[in-house]
């Protein structure tokens, strides 16, 4: 009978794929790891930990497809021993994660650099795929992009985007949360998040940081819509180096757009907000104001908190307080109410 086991292996640069992957005699390789979670996948219940000792690894020639995945009552878990001591990289033409058919998988922990792809890439059916707390560093292509998955999360993660934090496409039931994007790279030509045909996404708690003029913080592709998709809680930051930018660019009427901080008015900067107006609520938008702009919603050219405290520090990142207000207009009724 299948017996209930919490499996660990273990992987580290002094190791060998000669070994059977104990803490004291570890695999080297991510394909040893993956080639040891394919061998239980049928007599085996109970989750699989692989776990990662400090260093760096290749995945070029590795693509996790169906056969690597898990299972409701026995997920995976690739993680991290010390989060953000592990780097993963691929040299190659693929991305770094390249995940196909890949089921009850999670990657926790890791820091992702890809120099000609993306950093991870979910495809061709996908679902129950989870990655937490990882540092995206893509220099020329996303660092997310899914295709025809669903029930996938990327919680916690931050990112150094070359062309976009993350493109959702043909997905359902996904969420992006908790996700913060870092430095002056972050969205060089194009948006945050683009979605094209997607269903009932959540887009919550995250910063998106929008420099080097790019298209928009969040921007669904025209003819394509994505079906309700709330984005709530998040803080948008306009482009502290001037330029033209969109905080969020739509025509979904089905999109709710509730809670969020809008930053806009930086160094020469014009901003805008393009939506259906009645998806538009609880938000407070700092340095622009329209009177076309939608009710129960706040909007001032001031860039401070309305006790005058600062939104941004002296790295144009939100400070706590503006995270706090957050908080504040999600859970209570707006300014423009009170």
């Amino acid at each position: 009978s299948i017996m209930y086991h919490d499996t660990k292996y273990y992987v580290s640069e002094n190791g060998s794929d000669r070994n059977n992957g104990s803490e004291k005699h570890p695999f080297k390789s991510v394909s040893a790891a993956k080639r040891a979670v394919n061998s239980l996948r049928f007599d085996h219940e109970g989750p699989i930990h692989i776990i990662f000792k400090d260093g760096v690894y290749s995945t070029d020639g590795c693509v996790f497809s169906a056969g690597d995945s898990g299972s409701d009552t026995s997920p995976v878990i690739y993680r991290a021993e010390n989060p953000g001591e592990v780097r993963l990289f691929a040299s190659n033409a693929q991305p770094t994660l390249d995940l196909s058919a890949l089921a009850y998988v999670t990657f926790e922990g890791f820091v992702v650099e890809s120099d000609e792809k993306s950093c991870v890439r979910m495809s061709n059916g996908c679902h129950h795929i989870n990655i937490a707390d990882c540092i995206a560093i893509s220099n020329k292509s996303y660092d997310f992009e899914a295709y025809d998955s669903s029930y996938c999360s990327i919680i916690g993660c931050a990112v150094h985007t070359g062309l976009a934090c993350c493109l959702l496409s043909r997905c359902s039931d996904c969420t992006i949360s908790g996700c913060r994007a870092l430095g002056k790279k972050t969205l060089r030509k194009n948006s945050a998040l683009i979605m094209e045909d997607c269903c009932s996404t959540i887009v919550e708690c995250c910063i998106f940081l929008m420099s080097d003029n790019p298209v928009a913080g969040i921007s669904t592709v025209d003819g394509h819509p994505s079906k309700d998709t709330v984005i709530r809680s998040n803080i948008f930051v306009g482009n502290p180096n001037g330029g033209n930018a969109f905080a969020i660019s739509s025509t979904d009427s089905s999109m709710h757009i509730r809670g969020n901080v809008f930053i806009l008015k930086t160094s020469g900067q014009k901003t805008h907000i393009e939506f259906p107006p009645h998806c538009f609520d609880k938000n407070a938008v700092f340095g622009f104001t329209d009177s076309k702009m939608a009710e129960g919603n706040f909007y001032t050219e001031s860039i401070t908190l309305p006790d005058s405290s600062p939104l941004l520090d002296e790295n144009m990142q939100p400070t706590d307080e503006a995270i706090d207000y957050v908080c504040l207009l999600y859970t209570s009724p707006s300014p423009r109410d009170a």
